[in-house]
C-alpha cells in the first residue's frame, strides 16, 4: 500500500532533485496539509537500501538559501546524502496550510513520513516515520513560512539553485552550508 500523501500532479511540479546516489532516480520532499513526506525512488532497491531506510540512522540537514529551500537526508551507509528542493508555490493552493509558528499552541515536533519506492516496478519497498527535534522543526517551519511570504520568482529560484550547485557539486558538500542538522528520532 502506498502512503504517498501528495497527489502525483503536485509532486511532478516540484522539479528534479540534486541527488548523487547511484540508482537514485528521484527524491521528493513535500509539505502539504501539514504533512511532511520524503519519497525516494531508487532503481534496483536492494535489502541494504530497505534496511537503511527502515532501521538505520537517518540524518537530515536544512539548506535555506531563501527563496531556495532544500532538505538533505542520508540513511546509514547504503544511501549517502541526497537533496530535495521544496517550493511552497508549487503546492496546489487548496493544499497549502502554513506550518505552525514557533511557540504557537499547535506547535509540535515535526513528523516526516519516508517512503522508498523501487523505480523499476513502482512498488513501495520501505516506509518509516521519524520525528525531528523541536529546534530543527522550528527552523524548517519558519523557512517554509518565509518562502510562502515571498512572491514566487522562478528565475530567482533557478539562479539560487545554480549558485548553490556551483558552490556545492554534491549533496554531501551542501550539508556544509546547512542551517541546521538533526537525526531522525523514533
Amino acid at each position: 500500500m502506498t502512503i504517498i500523501s501528495q497527489p502525483p500532479s503536485a509532486r511532478a511540479l516540484m522539479g528534479p532533485s540534486t541527488a548523487h546516489t547511484p540508482g537514485l532516480a528521484h527524491t521528493q520532499y513535500t509539505y502539504f496539509r501539514r504533512e511532511h513526506e520524503l519519497v525516494l525512488t531508487l532503481h534496483g532497491v536492494e535489502s541494504r537500501h530497505v534496511n537503511a531506510v527502515s532501521r538505520e540512522e537517518a540524518e537530515f540537514a536544512l539548506i535555506d538559501e531563501s527563496p531556495l529551500l532544500m532538505l538533505c537526508a542520508r540513511f546509514g551507509e547504503a544511501i549517502p546524502w541526497i537533496s530535495s528542493p521544496f517550493c511552497w508555490h508549487h503546492v496546489p493552493s487548496e493544499d497549502r496550510v502554513l506550518p505552525p509558528a514557533a511557540g504557537s499552541d499547535d506547535e509540535r515536533r515535526l513528523q516526516l513520513q519516508i517512503v522508498l519506492i523501487d523505480g523499476n516496478d513502482g512498488m513501495v519497498k520501505a516506509t518509516r516515520c521519524v520525528t525531528f527535534t523541536l529546534d530543527f522543526t522550528r527552523l524548517l517551519n519558519e523557512a517554509i513560512r518565509e518562502q510562502a511570504r515571498l512572491p514566487y520568482d522562478p528565475r530567482e529560484q533557478e539562479r539560487r539553485s545554480k549558485e548553490l550547485r556551483r558552490r556545492c557539486s554534491t549533496p554531501h558538500a551542501m550539508v556544509a552550508y546547512a542551517a541546521a542538522r538533526t537525526l531522525g528520532l523514533p
